[in-house]
């Protein structure tokens, strides 16, 4: 990035208008002095007018100089009227001529109102003609308004180029730092950092996003305030910071943070102004490129899982396009509602749910070392995660995923459950079922986990990738006679418990609740019914496999 030169040549201050203080000094050589009012020397100037009406304040916008002759106040009423009807129409500052014929009662009243009201006060010889001082004033305040054109039309053209030629946010942002000579920096609608300049400060490079945020600050008021609340720049002070929302067709895109609790001044203001149109172009391309990405992904998973696409070359060479490489490893994560009766009410309209399974996805995916594809039906959600590393980051990532669903849908539950490994289009079908059984076996094993993965369920899960339809048949005729048996309920009851005991006696009268004996008693008659015995390891590892095979089944 060049030098700020040409900003600084047209920035010679930050104001986008002249003070009364600027223009005092340029009538100076009429003879005008200030009398009171030195408070409000700050204030910014519209325009000047000339009038002697006693309500003038009623026909300013404000921001006004007011020069008046002074002829009609002969006393400190008519005085102080004057005076008040300016401070309500907000005017700037008054000129009177320094006429013998205004009274030392009605000059005192003008002196503590000047002072009071911090309105400035200024007097001029009686020779000097109004029309001089007009022209004077007019013509600095038409210098500075054209200056500050000049600057907004620059700085506007900067920053448009910048979006319309494609440069990326990252441009924009360093341009404003640039331009403001302070630390800025882009978060998107999550609090998450887009860009920032803070390696100009020289903090640590491998974390951009250190000393922006606050830890746990989308927890608390300052976060809420951010998103919800008045779309006016404002000052943040638990950021030590100045924020704009930036904002397009009605949703939030981002915020962009300049750092500083220094006062803005109006050029500053257009440069953030300016940056933030700028910004809001690049962010709605972003999320536009990411809605085509997403839809064209849900439409493969789609195909794919409803059996309409069975070219899988063709499948490949579509993720292929949104830069999906099929034939490496992906695992597919399913997460559904637990509790289908409520959620229809609690979810609303399909397309409403929909839209809260995509909100809650882009809220939970942050720089995650995988890529997704994503599929969301009513009432579940179907994710292709690629390269994924070998860790729990998946399991993670479902987990945060789910607690933003039941944010979404108070009173719901949802679980999660995740394939193993996978290559080729062809096993996103096998996968998919396997996330499905994954999230029905740990619902029933894993009641207090939300997220189950296959590789959690031991042999169960083995069984589940490896089993045939053969173990299937034999599972049905070796334990099909326990449901034409009495208690036959029970006895499927009492054997799952056994064997999710290890094999415990003790602990499984514990769990069920019955007497050590009637734990025996029924795995008696389970071994007479199948003619295995749970009581033998072998048969115990028989009974566990057929079992878990006949569950699968159930499930399918």
């Amino acid at each position: 990035m060049g030098s700020c030169t040409s900003y600084d040549r047209l920035k010679p201050t930050q104001e986008m208008s002249n003070s009364v203080g600027e223009l005092i000094e340029l009538i100076k050589p009429f003879g005008a002095r200030l009398e009171a009012g030195d408070g409000g020397l700050g204030r910014q100037v519209t325009w000047v007018h000339s009038s002697d009406l006693p309500d003038v304040g009623i026909w300013l916008r404000g921001g006004e100089v007011v020069l008046n002759t002074a002829l009609h106040l002969d006393g400190p009423q008519a005085a102080r009227g004057l005076l008040e009807s300016l401070a309500k129409g907000n005017a700037a500052a008054v000129v009177f001529a320094d006429d013998p014929a205004l009274k030392e009662p009605a000059r005192q009243t003008i002196r503590e109102l000047g002072n009071r009201l911090q309105l400035p006060v200024i007097y001029i010889p009686v020779p000097v003609k109004f029309v001089d001082v007009t022209q004077t004033m007019s013509r600095s305040i038409i210098s500075t308004q054209y200056d500050a054109l000049r600057y907004w039309e620059t700085i506007h053209e900067r920053f448009i180029r910048s979006a319309l030629e494609g440069r990326g946010m990252k441009e924009v942002v360093d341009l404003l730092a640039e331009i403001m000579r302070r630390e800025v920096g882009l978060v998107d609608s999550q609090l998450r950092t887009v860009t920032s300049t803070v390696r100009r400060a020289g903090r640590d490079p491998g974390s951009e996003s250190d000393g922006w945020l606050p830890a746990g600050l989308e927890r608390g008021r300052v976060w809420k305030d951010l998103v919800v609340g008045s779309t006016e720049l404002r000052s943040v002070p638990e950021l030590d910071a100045w924020v704009q929302q930036i904002r397009a067709r009605g949703d939030l895109l981002g915020l962009l943070v300049v750092r500083g609790r220094e006062e803005l001044g109006e050029r500053d203001r257009i440069a953030i102004d300016q940056a933030a149109i700028a910004l809001a172009l690049e962010l709605l391309k972003e999320r536009e490129l990411r809605d085509l990405d997403g839809r064209l992904g849900f439409e493969l998973l789609a195909d794919i899982l409803s059996g309409k696409t069975r070219d899988y070359d063709e499948a490949q060479r579509r993720a292929g396009f949104l830069g999906f490489d099929l034939t490496g490893s992906f695992q597919i994560v399913v997460i559904e509602e637990s509790t289908p009766a409520r959620t229809s009410a609690a979810l609303g309209p399909l397309r409403r749910r929909k839209q809260r399974f995509l909100r809650a996805i882009d809220w939970a995916q942050g720089p995650n070392p995988f890529r997704m594809m994503v599929m969301a039906r009513s009432d579940a959600l179907v994710l292709l995660a690629s390269e994924v590393p070998p860790s729990d980051a998946l399991r993670k990532f479902a987990d945060t995923l789910i607690t933003k669903l039941e944010a979404e849908t108070p009173g719901s539950r949802f679980l999660g459950g995740i394939s193993a490994t996978h290559a080729g289009a062809d096993e996103i079908q096998p996968a998919y079922e396997e996330a499905l059984r994954a999230r029905e076996i740990g619902a029933r094993l894993r009641p207090d986990d939300r997220v189950t993965a296959l590789d959690d369920l031991g042999v169960r899960g083995l069984i589940l990738r490896l089993a045939g339809k053969e173990l299937f048949r034999l599972s049905h005729q070796r334990l099909g006679g326990l449901d034409r048996t009495a208690h036959g309920r029970e006895l499927r009851h009492t054997v799952e418990a056994y064997l999710d005991n290890e094999g415990s006696i003790s602990r499984t009268a514990s769990q069920l609740r019955i007497h050590r004996n009637t734990v025996l008693q029924r795995l008696q008659r389970v071994k007479a019914v199948t003619g295995l015995d749970p009581q033998k390891v072998r048969d115990r590892m028989s009974l566990t496999i057929l079992l878990t095979a006949e569950g699968l089944t159930r499930s399918s």
